[in-house]
């Protein structure tokens, strides 16, 4: 960065005003510095100007005039900014004017426009003379067109490492502590400084004189910092606290007056970008912290706040994200808006934007939304809302679908599992709402092949669901086919046929013949039919389903795939081999493009076409 603003004086941005811009605390006035220091070796023409406050400002404005000639009376008769400008394009020498912490853009406004290069800062055309500018705003609007905007990142783990080793010594921890400690603190150079200065002081004292509860090594410091999301050590927190307390009262002057609850909102998400959705106005609106508060105000405050370098805004994957730095969003989660959280995680769950978890077309919101819907299951304990409870469970609920969907079955697992323990405690494990996830844990069991624990959990919530609803009731239902599914799996076929076929009898009375929930069963019992010899029959239950799935869902969805590879499979048994092949080949490159490469169903099909094409013995 150093190199391409000193080199900007003779290139193509020569004349424009320069903008370091990032979040604080990042070095922004450490690179202007540096910068300035370089100039000091060719030239005396180096000038510093404080933009904290206007009087600061305009003073140094008024001082640089006089150093450079402007007499008094032009000065005081209003003629200061066009003077100084006009005095510093004719400048033929080197020079440097830094402009530092100009926070609020506003000041340098004056009587003119900043954005329109009528500001108290502007171009100019001295061939050797370069204006920089350091702020946390980083919106191009505020500086206009003829101004070149730098960004300023945090470090990476390993210069982050660099910092902490260099300050705090190797006796602090390992290299990879130092790096792990350096990822936790988000790169940002004000809090590896202050945090690395901090271990060298407490690591330098002899133990018999540590207070309790002070760190000494890289990863007592991070535990600490996991274990209560704030520094445990005063001035550490005082230092930055101060950071972002000045840039919030910068916005509500800016007239933001919903920043501090959005960005406490946003605090008590995961540490991971928050999808959009999650920030939905409607719902924010219902609180009285966002009473009034349109849905443009928030956009508003959201892009002020990533203008200030306190959160990013993204698109990943098509989904538009926000996210916060590691230590803004320590310094201000608010475990007291657990309420207001878990209402916007499960009205973007149920929203139509999300779609159903199994849409493999929103995949990439329901990954977005995961983190955070496991993280709001850590509130368990935070309130005795039962519905604010089910809020965040039915959330969950459906993202161990989506993980589920699209092959992540661990992950699935886990979330299920302490999904179903957390319900049970709550609710108790015959409530509806647990029945319906010990239904979707018992499912990726099942397909994780523990037919067992599966069939267990199946039977256990069948007995209930009959108890409640009776056979034939669709809740009823869905529990007896997939059990029938694990009973096919560990043989039982007359069992599971029997099951299938009274199943199919009452979707059929009740659904008709092509509705999904009839065309799954019809799947299921062409597959047990297949697993019993019974190829023919099969074989025409598949291609008459296929017929219905294509029609209605397309070629290439995931259900019609699943119905092509069965099929596929039917075909080979039959000994056309060559036709098989085939239609599995065409199965695997869609199944590729639509779910991945790694996805259990694309690995399956793999398999399978592996063993078609394999040598066959001669008869």
């Amino acid at each position: 960065m150093l190199d391409r603003l000193q080199n900007s004086v003779r290139g193509v941005d020569a004349g424009r005003v320069h903008v370091v811009q990032g979040l604080g605390g990042v070095g922004k006035t450490s690179v202007a510095v540096s910068l300035a220091h370089r100039f000091q070796r060719e030239t005396d023409q180096v000038w510093w100007i404080g933009a904290q406050d206007a009087s600061r400002f305009m003073g140094g404005l008024t001082a640089l005039a006089r150093q450079l000639g402007v007499p008094d009376a032009e000065i005081t008769g209003g003629q200061l900014v066009d003077q100084l400008w006009r005095r510093l394009s004719a400048l033929t020498d080197p020079w440097l004017l830094v402009v530092d912490n100009a926070d609020d853009a506003r000041l340098l406004d004056g009587p003119g426009q900043l954005a329109r290069g009528t500001g108290l800062i502007r171009p100019h055309r001295s061939p050797g003379g370069l204006v920089l500018v350091t702020s946390r705003d980083g919106q191009p609007g505020t500086w206009g067109a003829h101004a070149v905007l730098h960004r300023l990142t945090p470090l990476g783990d390993e210069h982050g490492a660099d910092v902490l080793l260099g300050l705090a010594g190797p006796t602090a921890g390992s290299r990879e502590e130092a790096a792990e400690l350096a990822r936790r603190l988000g790169g940002l150079p004000l809090a590896l400084n202050t945090v690395g200065r901090y271990l060298e002081a407490v690591g330098h004292r002899p133990a018999r004189f540590r207070d309790a509860g002070e760190t000494a090594t890289f990863a007592e410091f991070r535990a600490s910092l996991d274990d209560g999301g704030a520094f445990p050590h005063a001035g550490t927190a005082t230092a930055l606290a101060g950071i972002w307390r000045m840039s919030l009262d910068l916005l509500t002057e800016r007239g933001h007056r919903c920043v501090r609850p959005l960005l406490e909102v946003l605090a008590n998400f995961a540490d991971a970008p928050v999808p959009l959705i999650l920030a939905d106005p409607a719902v924010l609106g219902e609180d009285e912290a966002f009473a009034g508060v349109s849905g443009a105000e928030i956009w508003n405050t959201l892009q002020a706040l990533a203008g200030l370098g306190l959160v990013d805004l993204a698109a990943a994957s098509g989904v538009d994200t926000v996210a916060l730095h590691p230590l803004v969003r320590d310094a201000h989660g608010s475990p007291g808006r657990y309420a207001l959280n878990a209402r916007l995680l499960d009205k973007a769950a149920e929203s139509d934007e999300a779609g159903m978890p199994e849409d493999v077309e929103r995949w990439p919101l329901w990954s977005a939304l995961t983190p955070h819907a496991v993280h709001i299951l850590t509130f368990e304990g935070d309130s005795d809302d039962n519905g604010l409870f089910l809020d965040s469970s039915s959330a969950a609920d459906l993202v161990a679908r989506s993980l589920h969907a699209q092959g992540q079955l661990s992950q699935a697992r886990t979330l299920l599992e302490e999904l179903v323990r957390q319900l049970g405690s709550v609710l108790g494990d015959d409530h509806s709402r647990t029945l319906v996830s010990r239904n979707n844990l018992a499912s990726v069991l099942e397909d994780q092949g523990h037919l067992d624990q599966a069939r267990a959990l199946y039977e256990d919530i069948l007995t209930t669901r009959r108890g409640t609803f009776g056979e034939n009731h669709p809740d009823t239902l869905i529990v007896r086919h997939n059990l029938a599914g694990v009973l096919t799996g560990q043989g039982h076929f007359d069992q599971a046929r029997t099951i299938y076929e009274d199943i199919l009898t009452t979707r059929r009375g009740t659904l008709g013949e092509n509705h999904p929930t009839t065309l799954s069963t019809r799947n299921n019992l062409a597959g047990l039919l297949h697993e019993q010899g019974h190829f023919d029959q099969a074989r025409t239950i598949y291609e008459d389903i296929l017929t219905t799935q294509r029609n209605t869902l397309g070629e290439n969805h995931p259900t019609t795939l699943t119905i092509r590879h069965n099929l596929a499979c039917v075909l080979h048994d039959q000994g056309h081999h060559d036709l098989a092949a085939v239609e599995m080949a065409a199965v695997l490159s869609a199944r590729r493009r639509v779910l991945g490469p790694e996805h259990p169903y694309t690995l399956s099909t793999q398999g399978w076409l592996d063993t078609f094409n394999a040598p066959r013995a001669e008869p």
